[in-house]
């Protein structure tokens, strides 16, 4: 069975100004403490080289392949974590009204090691994935 760990947050903005953020990889340093170096295009298929930073330190080169995006509401990317273990990482941005936004950042895990990997990672992944809500927010309403 599948493991998902996600962040939600509202943002007070509308998702033009998220998306300007979140759309442009090269920028992802100036906001992005877990992801703070992306190299690739934003295209459907294009493979993806990210650092991973969970905690302190340099954290870990990974590769991933764009799945789908959509301006101003999705960046998907997926990735093989190993033998056993994939996982799919999703960007999300739902425009509630014009000015208010929910943001969601979360990973799908799925294979019999990847399940194991999810549980065993959980709380961790789910406070990087808060940082980054709350790093996207703080750039976007500040």
């Amino acid at each position: 069975m599948p493991i998902k760990i996600e962040s939600r947050v509202g943002i007070q903005a509308a998702s033009d100004d998220i998306w300007e953020l979140l759309g442009d990889f090269a920028r992802w340093s100036h906001w992005n403490p877990v992801h703070p170096e992306v190299q690739g295009a934003l295209r459907i298929g294009a493979p993806l080289m990210l650092r991973e930073r969970l905690s302190e330190g340099e954290g870990q080169m990974l590769s991933a392949s764009v799945v789908e995006w959509v301006p101003r509401e999705q960046i998907i990317w997926a990735m093989n974590r190993g033998l056993m273990a994939r996982s799919v990482r999703y960007f999300e941005i739902e425009e509630l009204d014009r000015g208010s936004c929910i943001f969601a950042n979360g990973e799908i895990w799925s294979g019999f090691l990847g399940e194991f990997d999810a549980k065993r990672e959980r709380a961790r992944r789910r406070a990087a994935f808060e940082r980054i809500s709350m790093a996207l927010k703080a750039a976007v309403e500040g």
